[in-house]
């Protein structure tokens, strides 16, 4: 999905870390110990390009999601 200035992470259980990396696997962005259920990232610190983002809820369940920065 695009996104340009925020990125808006909405959940049904609490998120327990987010992180965001690049395709080649370099670590971009990494939040642990959240307990929050909606979360906003600010994403102009990113530049431009297609990244993952890894959603670990409290429960250890986890959520991969591919994301593009305009």
């Amino acid at each position: 999905f695009p996104s340009h200035e925020q990125l808006i992470i909405q959940s049904a259980l609490q998120i327990q870390s987010l992180e965001i990396t690049d395709l080649s696997g370099k670590m971009i962005y990494r939040s642990s110990k959240l307990s929050q259920a909606n979360v906003t990232l600010n994403l102009n610190g990113i530049t431009a390009g297609t990244y993952l983002l890894k959603i670990t809820d409290t429960n250890n369940r986890t959520l991969i999601r591919k994301f593009i920065k305009d």
